[in-house]
């Protein structure tokens, strides 16, 4: 039978219409084996601009069910030591886009057998290889050389493993403090830690193993800082 797999498109929409990035996800991120069939899910932030900015990229990667998340509220408590407001989020769309995924696979009556997450301003360079060589016992994540914390922004996740990366909230202090990443800091009176920090503390509390993909993507960033891109503003454009 095929594989079916689910693309979470999920964060600011930033350069979703580009076709560099959307293009690239329609030759790469589809490019799974003979028997591969892929389906689209967002959860995006359109940064106050018309849904027909971005109609060819829709049309090209069409979605299965879209959420919109303005990324101006977040009701999780032990958020307040991220080292980024964006952490709290990023997990919120994560966990909506599982939400979605899940409402489409009672639709189908099947579930998917991989999810993927993505950004809507990530170029792939090269797809990932075929599904079917891949290891479905293991979350495939990009990154995490030398120690350091694998990238937040990809993961090729085996549907058993859903729950456990897309399932994610922010650590408590303990979590944090009793489990090994590199992306934390001691400040006086709490762990300060990662986005990606905490993705790689709740799949190490969760007994899930992870396994690293080759650096085939790339962001590409925006000419100007678009509304409410406050990592844009902050960095004065990335710099």
């Amino acid at each position: 039978r095929h594989l079916s797999i689910a693309f979470c498109i999920a964060g600011l929409v930033r350069t979703f219409a580009d076709p560099r990035v959307f293009q690239s996800i329609r030759k790469n991120g589809t490019d799974l084996g003979r028997r591969v069939k892929s389906y689209f899910f967002y959860d995006v932030d359109f940064q106050g601009r018309p849904l027909t900015d971005f109609s060819v990229a829709l049309d090209v990667l069409p979605p299965i069910a879209m959420a919109v998340d303005d990324g101006r509220e977040h009701d999780d408590t032990h958020c307040q030591h991220a080292g980024t407001p964006s952490c709290a989020v990023q997990f919120r769309r994560l966990r909506t886009c599982l939400k979605l995924i899940e409402a489409a696979e009672v639709k189908r009556g099947r579930k998917f057998d991989w999810l993927v997450r993505t950004r809507p301003d990530l170029r792939w360079a090269a797809p990932v290889g075929d599904l079917a060589a891949m290891d479905p016992d293991v979350v495939h994540l990009w990154g995490g050389a030398g120690g350091r914390d694998p990238s937040d922004l990809f993961a090729l996740v085996p549907r058993r493993h859903a729950e456990a990366y897309f399932g994610i909230v922010c650590p408590t202090q303990r979590q944090v403090q009793s489990r090994y990443c590199f992306g934390k800091v001691q400040r006086a009176d709490h762990v300060q830690w990662s986005c990606e920090c905490a993705h790689r503390v709740r799949l190490a509390e969760l007994g899930v193993r992870t396994s690293p993909l080759p650096a085939i993507h790339e962001l590409v960033r925006p000419a100007v800082c678009l509304v409410g891109d406050t990592k844009c503003e902050r960095t004065e454009g990335f710099r």
